[in-house]
Formats: C-alpha cells, sequence, structure tokens
C-alpha cells in the first residue's frame, strides 16, 4: 500500500498490473474510495496494533482534507469538483471520526462539518437524494437502498464518536 500510495496521501483507483496493455486509470470517485482505503487502514491497525501503517493512514487523511468542500460536501474526484454524491461525503465524515478515535488530532471538526453537511441534505421522510450537480446542472433526487444503507452505516461511525467522547452518565 505504501508503496503505490502518491506523495498526496492519494492511493490510485487502479495500478498498471504486469501486462504492458493494461490500462491505468489513478483517478475515480477519488474521495470516497480513498475514504474506504484509509478506513481499512485504521481498521487494519486497531485489530493488529500494526502502528507501521500510521504514516499512511496520514497522508491519507491529509488527502480526504483536500476532498471536503467549506460547505461539508465531498468533491467527487479530483478533476471534478462540482458533482456532489451525497453518500460519498459520509464515507469521508466516518473516516475522520475512526481518525479522531485513533487519536490522529484534528480531525473532529472535519467529521462535524460533513456530517452537518449530510443531515442538510436529508429530506423529511429520512431518505438522502443521490447527487446534485451532475453535468453541472442536474440532479439525481432518487433514494437508492445501497446508498442510503451506506449512509447509515457512516452515520452509525459517527454516532458511535459521539457516544464514547460523551457518554451518557446512567
Amino acid at each position: 500500500m505504501t508503496h503505490i500510495q502518491k506523495p498526496n496521501g492519494e492511493f490510485p483507483y487502479m495500478v498498471r498490473g504486469s501486462l504492458p496493455d493494461t490500462r491505468c486509470w489513478e483517478h475515480f470517485q477519488c474521495y470516497q474510495y480513498n475514504a474506504f482505503q484509509c478506513l481499512d487502514l485504521m481498521r487494519y491497525q486497531e485489530i493488529t496494533g500494526d502502528s507501521t501503517i500510521s504514516p499512511a493512514s496520514l497522508r491519507c487523511l491529509g488527502f480526504l482534507r483536500s476532498g471536503l468542500a467549506a460547505d461539508g460536501h465531498a468533491f467527487y474526484d479530483c478533476h471534478n469538483r462540482y458533482r456532489e454524491v451525497v453518500y460519498h461525503t459520509g464515507a469521508l465524515g466516518a473516516a475522520f471520526s475512526v481518525a479522531e478515535q485513533l487519536g490522529f488530532c484534528a480531525h473532529e471538526p472535519l467529521a462535524e462539518r460533513a456530517f452537518s453537511y449530510l443531515l442538510r441534505a436529508q429530506r423529511s421522510d429520512g431518505a438522502f437524494p443521490f447527487s446534485r450537480g451532475d453535468y453541472r446542472s442536474l440532479s439525481d433526487r432518487r433514494p437508492y437502498p445501497r446508498v442510503l444503507a451506506m449512509i447509515l452505516f457512516h452515520l452509525m461511525v459517527w454516532l458511535d464518536h459521539i457516544r464514547n467522547r460523551h457518554p451518557v452518565n446512567r
């Protein structure tokens, strides 16, 4: 993992294979996919106690920081900063929450910004729209079950972090 990680912390979407004609597609939904990679790396560290992966996680978190807009939405990818796919924001928020839990300091404000955006996007029926800014001007307001499940999962990661940070006195 550390061998293919770019200096800016990004893990490429696809790595050139051993075959000479293998196409290499470095960027695709960069921030969402890197959030998943970062969550996996941090989970590995949490399970094994192997802190040698921490530098890669920290570099990836730095890359993710650059993928969070001022209003809290996640950018679609490195070359498309106008499209908003709502559930991508949940993945980044979860990565920042887990980073804070593991002691990678100063990520809580980023998690708060991401989840504030996500909660603002939530509809009165509890669902979330899929996207906004498709081809710069279109939106997909339909709620898709897989996407809603992913948003719920990432919200639960964040809520677990909040619960652990502020335990309820019984």
